[in-house]
């Protein structure tokens, strides 16, 4: 059957139609980047296609909810796998977002980054996230181990980056948006004080704050259960 111009100009016109504009992409962006700001479970399950349980849930709304989040957790209890995720949360959501995870002992930092997120969420073939992993294969999301210190480095495309260092007085004059101190029931509460706290104040040059304008710095604390008995 052959179609009538008027016909053609109809379908070239609902063809055009279903493009959108600069304008109409960019408040889409803008839509969906509040809402999984507001929704850290919901971009975990349908923006990484990482399957939680409820319990896990209520464990990361907690972490975006709180300022100073603590987890006092028996082992076994995905305390350490949601605290991951969450790191990746704030990286992937907020641009140049420093995320520092420190520990009694650099070995102990390292697991967070190197047993979550590199082998188990993010694996090339074997990551539980298929986002995660193509971001690994497209070079978006690189990981490798600091030469100098033995520390572990995610570094992502925009800017973000998380960073493992052990609970010493070389973390003076760092800075992040995130601290996460793993087993803390351990770890000296006077030097987290003196030398992990402080990277959480910004540089302000001229009353000004230039980074992470909208992002409020957390505190993530995690410790094993521990009780005389054990």
């Amino acid at each position: 059957m052959k179609l009538t111009e008027q016909q053609i100009q109809t379908l070239i016109q609902k063809r055009e139609t279903t493009y959108l504009t600069p304008e109409q992409i960019e408040e889409n962006i803008i839509e969906y980047v509040t809402f999984f700001r507001r929704n850290i479970d919901i971009f975990c399950e349908d923006f990484l296609e990482i399957p939680l349980h409820q319990f896990q849930k209520n464990m990361l709304i907690e972490i975006q909810d709180s300022d100073i989040a603590t987890l006092v957790c028996s082992r076994g209890s995905s305390k350490s796998f949601c605290t991951a995720i969450a790191a990746l949360y704030f990286a992937l959501m907020y641009s140049n977002c420093n995320i520092l995870v420190v520990s009694l002992t650099l070995a102990q930092s390292n697991l967070l980054i190197s047993s979550k997120i590199e082998k188990e969420l993010s694996n090339p073939k074997t990551g539980i996230s298929p986002v995660l992993r193509q971001l690994r294969k497209d070079g978006w999301m690189d990981i490798k181990k600091d030469a100098n210190t033995g520390g572990y480095i995610v570094e992502f495309q925009n800017g973000s980056k998380i960073y493992s260092c052990a609970l010493a007085e070389s973390l003076r004059g760092n800075r992040a948006q995130v601290v996460i101190l793993d087993e803390a029931a351990i770890c000296s509460k006077s030097l987290y004080q003196q030398v992990a706290e402080p990277t959480l104040t910004l540089r302000q040059y001229g009353g000004k704050i230039p980074e992470a304008q909208d992002f409020t710095p957390k505190q993530i604390m995690l410790s094993s259960a521990r009780t005389k008995s054990n």
